[in-house]
């Protein structure tokens, strides 16, 4: 009997390895994640913070871009009637129709001057300011907009002063420019007000609140 015992502890022995205990892999694979994921968010995040902000909305607001649309026409309706008074000086257009589009388009000319170019490339130079979103365009229109409606009214009193004796033949020769005065001081005031108070088009042309 001692011998059989002798035997089985024998190959209790054999059984029994001694081998070196392993590091815990899961826990470290798992330590080793979380400080990785906390590296990426940190760094992501100092990325965010130095790298500046670029808006690529680049729409311009409907009423904005059709009175850029106003300026072009106008500018080329002016050059059209400038190159007509150039080629044939002694014309002479008595429709009242044209004569009030002509005072409205020409910010209130009633007559074709060698001062009408600068009144073309002013048109020309807003349209553009207007369609790629220039601040200080839309400041310069807000400004000469309130400038006209200031000048017509002016224009307008003077004109009720001098004709409150005038006969009806005379007022019906005359009458269409305080129509023209009227009519470009209500497109004036549309557009200095729209441009100055209307929601969003400050923030558009760049200008915070």
């Amino acid at each position: 009997m001692p011998e059989d015992n002798d035997g089985l502890a024998d190959f209790s022995h054999r059984l029994s390895l001694n081998r070196p205990a392993r590091p815990p892999r899961v826990e470290t694979l798992r330590t080793s994640g979380i400080r990785s994921a906390a590296a990426a968010t940190a760094a992501s995040a100092a990325t965010s913070f130095a790298t500046p902000k670029v808006s690529t909305d680049n729409d311009i607001p409907g009423v904005v871009f059709f009175i850029g649309l106003y300026e072009f026409g106008r500018a080329i309706t002016l050059a059209v009637v400038y190159g007509m008074m150039l080629r044939y000086p002694s014309l002479q257009i008595e429709s009242h129709t044209f004569l009030t589009t002509f005072f409205v388009l020409s910010n209130g000319a009633l007559h074709v001057s060698p001062l009408l170019p600068i009144t073309i490339g002013y048109a020309l130079a807003e349209g553009v300011c207007l369609w790629m979103r220039v601040n200080w365009g839309r400041r310069v229109l807000i400004a000469t907009s309130i400038w006209a409606v200031i000048r017509l009214a002016s224009f307008l009193f003077q004109f009720q002063v001098i004709t409150q004796n005038a006969t009806d033949a005379q007022m019906a020769q005359v009458g269409f420019v305080r129509d023209a005065a009227m009519m470009l001081a209500a497109v004036n005031v549309i557009i200095g007000a729209y441009l100055a108070f209307a929601p969003g088009v400050a923030e558009a042309f760049g200008q915070e609140k």
